[in-house]
């Protein structure tokens, strides 16, 4: 469901934004899915007529579509406030609509104040990093290159966490990872380099700053004076 975002945070972008798509955007995004799609599958494409869709699935397209609209929309008017100020406001907006959420789930207090010290460091984390850090830095990333290409690297937690699983939990790294990361990462690069397959030549004698132009005086004589540059490189 995750791999859905790109798509959503790209159609929105163009619709609010006005921004435009490039095919090689699109291509990026198909291969950058594919990858993903690769690797959740383990490389059986057979396992995609066993998928089903549930409640659940449901609420993570709701889930991601808000997700998409929340980036876009800190694109069109993160400038408004102060970086830090927006979030600040985001965390204050969460907090009231969680809260009623919680008070439900008060019985699970008592079981809250016994927590291990591993558990309570767990929640340490994810509190700091993931629901504050991260969405810093992702806010910041939205208003520098834009929602749609800070997007696609989403597809790279999928990477991320069969990359974790192998290193921490000790899981098997298949081929299939191997395909689907590099089908990843591919299309990850096609979606947000700012001139794929562009590559540096050494420029030709016309082409330096160096080279002079000429041109035949009055008297018959030729003339060379050095090209101008220009001053705005």
């Amino acid at each position: 469901m995750n791999t859905a975002a790109p798509i959503v945070v790209l159609a929105l972008s163009r619709v609010l934004l006005g921004e435009r798509v490039k095919p090689v955007q699109l291509v990026g995004i198909v291969l950058s899915c594919a990858g993903v799609l690769w690797i959740l599958v383990g490389g059986d494409l057979h396992r995609l007529r066993t998928l089903t869709f549930h409640l659940g699935d449901v609420l993570m397209l709701v889930a991601i579509t808000a997700w998409g609209l929340y980036s876009v929309l800190m694109k069109k008017h993160g400038h408004l406030l102060p970086q830090r100020a927006s979030f600040l406001v985001t965390i204050a907006m969460a907090c009231a609509l969680l809260f009623p959420l919680a008070a439900t789930e008060r019985a699970e207090w008592d079981a809250f104040l016994t927590l291990s010290p591993m558990a309570l460091a767990l929640l340490i984390y994810v509190g700091t990093f993931p629901s504050v850090i991260a969405f810093l830095l992702w806010n910041r990333a939205v208003m520098i290159i834009g929602p749609s290409r800070a997007s696609i690297y989403l597809n790279l937690i999928v990477l991320f966490a069969a990359i974790l699983g192998a290193l921490v939990l000790g899981e098997r790294v298949t081929l299939a990872h191997v395909v689907g990361g590099i089908l990843v990462m591919g299309g990850v690069y096609l979606a947000t380099a700012p001139t794929p397959f562009r590559w540096s030549r050494r420029p030709t004698q016309f082409e330096t700053p160096e080279v002079r132009s000429s041109f035949v005086a009055g008297d018959g004589k030729t003339v060379t004076r050095p090209a101008k540059r220009n001053p705005n490189k």
